[in-house]
């Protein structure tokens, strides 16, 4: 019966809930958890379908020599056609560095490009395109230990295609199953005080806590409709440094490649239609929960509807609260 109370809340949340505050159980819930995860499993699948990263031209993030000639001979990765590369920096030592780069044109021909670092934590590109690179030399020495260079190739691939799922996948899960059990908790818990503040009787915190776990079933609607609506979003390309930061990577460094990501996604997503109608179905999913807290006290504790929708909506300003200025 428990797929059938939790589709009964969809299509008629009074039914449903008389049934649920008379037999409260954890099944539901966790049935929603398990349910949230599979969809959320889902969304990020989609979106891993939409995001491309820069492929190395590099296989790993090295430092040049620490004495005269300052370089990198090996370790330089093939790539298809001829395309410029980006140079990446991080922490570097201060002040103007030149970082030439040695290899074949798309004539086939040697060549070199210099490229003048002026910024840490900032792309930049040759004028030459390469076919392959050979050696890269630079005008002052890395310290071998804090600073370290990337080499991209401007050329994407799919983070799919590069096999690097699992991990986006494992993490997210993992966050997103936190996420609904702080909510789940502070919820019940901001709902319990409430309800006395309001002179409710409460049977049990552990029945309440139950039944306020059925809610958040609504919030299924969320990743199954951006499941539905990613595909229609433009593909977002990722440069090397928003992605490829190394164990040792400076504060700065984190906040530059953060910034970068935010105005990718800011430039690619955030200005459709599909992503606004997505940002609108979190309000509605928000003011759902809120309805549906309203049904559940309501037949939970028999109280009047007035006092119901006053504790459910404080409930849901205070958590509002703690999410902006608190953080959780």
């Amino acid at each position: 019966m428990t797929f059938l109370e939790l589709f009964q809340i969809f299509i008629s949340p009074f039914k449903a809930f008389k049934k649920i505050v008379k037999e409260p159980s954890y099944i539901g819930p966790v049935l929603v958890l398990v349910l949230t995860l599979v969809a959320a499993a889902g969304v990020q699948y989609m979106t891993a379908s939409k995001v491309n990263l820069e492929n190395f031209a590099l296989d790993n993030t090295l430092i040049p020599s620490a004495r005269p000639p300052y370089n990198i001979t090996s370790g330089f990765v093939n790539f298809t056609g001829s395309t410029k590369i980006s140079v990446f920096t991080y922490n570097w030592t201060s002040g103007l560095d030149n970082v030439t780069i040695y290899g074949k044109n798309s004539q086939g021909e040697d060549d070199l490009d210099v490229v003048q670092i002026i910024e840490n934590n900032t792309a930049y590109n040759t004028t030459t395109t390469f076919t392959s690179i050979i050696k890269v030399e630079f005008s002052k020495a890395g310290d071998n230990s804090t600073q370290y260079i990337a080499l991209g190739t401007n050329q994407y691939e799919g983070v799919l295609d590069k096999g690097l799922f699992g991990g986006l996948v494992a993490s997210s899960l993992i966050g997103r199953a936190f996420g609904f059990l702080i909510n789940w908790v502070l919820y019940a818990l901001l709902l319990y005080v409430f309800i006395k503040v309001f002179r409710e009787e409460v049977e049990s915190l552990g029945s309440l806590f139950m039944i306020v776990g059925y809610v958040f079933v609504v919030t299924l609607i969320y990743p199954i409709v951006s499941i539905l609506l990613i595909p229609l979003l433009p593909p977002v390309m990722m440069p090397l440094q928003t992605w490829n930061l190394p164990l040792g990577a400076t504060e700065a460094a984190k906040t530059a490649a953060n910034n970068l990501v935010n105005q990718i996604y800011q430039q690619a997503w955030y200005s459709t239609l599909t992503y606004q109608a997505l940002l609108g179905l979190l309000y509605v999913i928000d003011v759902w929960i809120v309805a549906l807290f309203v049904v559940a006290i309501h037949f939970y504790s028999d109280v009047s509807w007035k006092k119901s929708v006053g504790i459910s909506v404080i409930a849901y300003l205070v958590r509002f609260a703690l999410s902006v200025f608190v953080g959780i």
